[in-house]
């Protein structure tokens, strides 16, 4: 689940970069870009998709990575270190990036922000992603339907018989 889930961020991120790069061309890191004044949509969706691939709460990837979190912390707790470094680090990357790209001075380029097919392509994508995030009891749901139990039946029913 977890994979699946940041695999949407990562492709709505994908997709943002894509456009921005295509309107701009090559975004210099050294300095800030000043971006966000004529592109406030692609900096919010930035945002969004850039915090919901690191599982910030109220993202789809949340869900799964607290399940990682916790199922971690009992038998692992070196790699529970590492598992909360790695998502840190990656979370100050998502925003030094931002900041870079959309924040300072405004840019004198002239360029358009998302175009139509853009928005509802892009906030579709995004509405999933909060959404589930909201509910992640959704996507359980449905692939908990579709599992086959792992443990044989006659398992089950001795499991059971013994209190």
């Amino acid at each position: 689940m977890m994979w699946n889930l940041t695999g949407l961020a990562l492709m709505g991120l994908g997709l943002v970069v894509a456009a921005l790069r295509s309107r701009v061309g090559p975004v210099s890191l050294v300095n800030h870009s000043g971006l966000m004044g004529q592109t406030p949509v692609f900096a919010a969706l930035f945002l969004l998709f850039g915090l919901a691939a690191v599982g910030a709460p109220g993202t789809a990837d949340f869900a799964s990575e607290d399940l990682v979190l916790h199922g971690g912390m009992a038998h692992h707790p070196a790699l529970l270190f590492l598992f909360i470094s790695a998502v840190s680090i990656q979370g100050y990357a998502v925003m030094y990036l931002f900041f870079r790209v959309f924040y300072g001075p405004p840019s004198r380029l002239t360029m358009a922000d998302a175009a139509l097919r853009e928005r509802i392509a892009l906030i579709a994508l995004g509405a999933c992603l909060v959404l589930t995030g909201l509910a992640p009891q959704i996507i359980v749901d449905g692939w908990m339907a579709n599992a086959t139990p792992t443990v044989a039946p006659e398992a089950s029913q001795h499991a059971s018989a013994h209190p």
